[in-house]
């Protein structure tokens, strides 16, 4: 195990590097009322050989860039998302090939979501100690235990990544494993769209077209300021402050003084940048063709919910694949949202996915419908 704290250090460590057919990755990092992480370390691990690069020290990482993706090497991670939004964060690539331990065992019939832990003793026997993962990772130096751990994580990957690797083509899966890392490479690759956050807020669909313009603008602007500040949407401000300021607008400052004083953490210049916000929506037309949120299914739609969730499970369980794999709860009701002429074809019902499910969502009689919720 090497630790790598300086620039020298580091740049020896890439003159070095011989680009391995896997690569062992893991990051550890705070995030306590902030927005962005706080980097701390960078796990790699090469055959052989594990580096745990110091990120509390400002090093040029950009000789890294190349390594991590390297079109002829399979980074290894696990349940990858933090990990891969850290990367962007710290201005490297994503890999060109990746691997994630925690998809492949769900193809490999080992359950939905399983954690490393779990994953590590179902293959390997191995009990892995998590009781670092909670220690607080901006401390230096750090303890024995905390490098312990920080290595012991990235160096079982490789094993874990060949016996995973081996039981989905056993089962068949590989092509449709293959599909969902180059899928989930795709999605973290790209920023959400801050000005589509407020279709996230389904409680405001009765809302009228104009509180829901007004709504869309807060949730633009706090998606932005939680950037720029560094600071999590409570302290800037919660979707349920957004959806009242949108449907009941405070006239005065004063009133909406009062109505803000409860965001924890928001200081004044963030308040004032959201009353400005909030004052120039009040003022702005609702554009043409502006989309609204989607409204509850209607009770109409309880059946044909429950005959999809009927599809998909009897799939997976023919394929012996866990449900949530084939499609969670909102894909089912983007589905059902499909059949009753509400949407286009979800984007889910692409690929490997849409060969096993779209002919036998699609022939799914729809009820007539009535006005009623779910």
């Amino acid at each position: 195990m090497e630790w790598i704290a300086d620039q020298a250090a580091l740049d020896n460590y890439c003159e070095g590097w011989s680009s391995p057919a896997r690569l062992g990755m893991d990051t550890e990092f705070v995030r306590v009322g902030t927005f962005h992480a706080t980097p701390c370390v960078l796990q790699l691990a090469t055959p052989g050989s594990v580096a745990l690069i110091d990120l509390q020290q400002g090093l040029d990482l950009s000789a890294l860039g190349p390594f991590l993706s390297a079109p002829t090497t399979e980074v290894v991670l696990h349940a990858c998302g933090e990990d891969l939004e850290l990367l962007r964060q710290l201005d490297l690539p994503l890999p060109a090939q990746l691997f994630d331990t925690q998809v492949a065992a769900a193809f490999a019939g080992l359950g939905h979501n399983l954690g490393l832990a779990g994953l590590c003793k179902e293959l390997l026997d191995v009990d892995i100690d998590k009781t670092a993962s909670r220690t607080d990772w901006t401390q230096r130096p750090l303890t024995q235990a905390q490098l312990h751990y920080a290595a012991e994580d990235v160096t079982l990957l490789h094993e874990l990544a060949e016996r995973l690797d081996r039981l989905v083509s056993e089962r068949g899966y590989s092509d449709w494993m293959q599909a969902e890392m180059v899928a989930t490479s795709e999605r973290y690759s790209r920023d959400d769209d801050p000005s589509h956050y407020y279709l996230k807020m389904r409680a405001a669909w009765g809302y009228s077209p104009r509180s829901q313009w007004i709504l869309q603008r807060l949730a633009a602007w706090r998606e932005a300021a939680m950037r720029q500040h560094n600071l999590p949407r409570r302290k800037v401000g919660p979707d349920d402050l957004l959806m009242d300021l949108a449907q009941n607008p405070p006239l005065k400052k004063n009133a909406f003084e009062r109505r803000t004083e409860r965001v924890p953490g928001a200081s004044r210049a963030v308040r004032d940048e959201l009353y400005t916000c909030l004052q120039q929506a009040r003022e702005e037309e609702v554009p043409e063709g502006f989309e609204l949120i989607s409204s509850p299914l209607p009770k109409s739609s309880k059946a044909l919910v429950k005959a999809v969730k009927g599809l998909v499970n009897e799939t997976a369980q023919t394929l012996d694949l866990p449900a949530p794999l084939l499609a969670n709860r909102a894909q089912i009701e983007d589905s059902v949202r499909w059949l009753l002429g509400e949407a286009a074809k979800p984007a889910y019902l692409q690929g490997w996915r849409g060969d096993l499910l779209q002919r036998k969502i699609s022939s799914l009689e729809t009820p007539s419908q009535d006005n009623q919720e779910v």
